[in-house]
């Protein structure tokens, strides 16, 4: 309804507008953690949902409880983003079915912890290619149409571990900095055309990351408190609300990305070992 659509049109302190229903989300990475709760979260705000994943099983069902639930449509398109040419074939299923992207949520990815030397070649060219060409090329894909109406939204989600280099995360947290790095341009590249980008940069997330990579990373020392998928979609949304190019959650990982920039590089990648290291019966 017209009231209904009101209601869900947020407004924050620079009085910019987002209305979310009626407009469809595509988002990658669904079938679990922060790219489910994105799909959960805006589906109560009224948004059509495009399902993006490799468990066709996981968003099948997903797009039910949501189509059901919110009285939304909800399509799954089973995906392995780590295979060439993934974007293009989102693309062109979209315009099969006539579906507009309004908000594009670039949120697949993985990581590896351990010795850069552990990780084999093609796994380390997966990773790059799930978590920067494809995030890349989604943009690339979507993004003309948007330009073209004159408004649309990307959240890209990176991490803290864009802000400074992470031994044992070494892939994982290049291929961040690249999604960060990206963001933050396409931001200023865009936004006086009507396009919103934000980077959204969470710390240690309560999701399946960690079980994961495969590694003992949840002996590192810093994995004391994670913060709620919950927290990290709200907030990743209110940003981009707001138009900003990114967002790092909860003080004490803005306060960490903060400090990378009061000492030299050299240390604060030698301090970044120290934290990331496991104990040594683990290594």
């Amino acid at each position: 309804s017209l009231r209904r659509q009101r209601q869900m049109c947020i407004r924050d302190s620079h009085k910019s507008i987002y209305c979310y229903a009626g407009k469809t989300a595509l988002i990658t990475g669904a079938s679990s953690g922060i790219g489910r709760e994105f799909a959960r979260q805006l589906a109560a705000r009224g948004m059509h949902l495009i399902l993006v994943a490799r468990r066709e099983e996981k968003i099948l069902e997903l797009a039910l409880e949501l189509s059901k639930k919110h009285d939304i449509l909800a399509h799954p398109l089973p995906t392995d983003l780590s295979r060439s040419g993934a974007s293009q074939h989102i693309f062109d299923r979209c315009q099969e079915h006539d579906l507009q992207v309004d908000l594009l949520i670039n949120n697949a990815g993985f990581g590896f912890f351990g010795d850069f030397e552990d990780i084999s070649t093609q796994r380390c060219e997966e990773m790059i290619q799930v978590n920067c060409t494809a995030m890349c090329e989604m943009a690339l894909v979507f993004l003309p149409a948007m330009l073209k109406r004159g408004q649309g939204a990307i959240i890209n989600t990176a991490s803290i571990a864009a802000f400074q280099p992470t031994p044992w995360l070494s892939i994982y947290g290049a291929t961040k900095a690249f999604v960060l790095s990206l963001s933050e341009s396409l931001w200023a590249l865009y936004r006086n055309r009507g396009i919103r980008v934000t980077a959204l940069c969470p710390g240690m997330v309560d999701t399946g990351f960690v079980a994961a990579t495969q590694s003992n990373m949840q002996d590192v020392r810093f994995l004391r408190k994670m913060l709620s998928v919950e927290r990290v979609v709200r907030e990743g949304l209110r940003a981009m609300e707001r138009g900003r190019p990114s967002i790092v959650n909860g003080r004490f990982n803005s306060l960490l990305t903060f400090s990378t920039r009061l000492g030299s590089r050299g240390l604060v990648a030698r301090i970044s070992e120290y934290i990331l290291r496991p104990p040594p019966d683990k290594i």
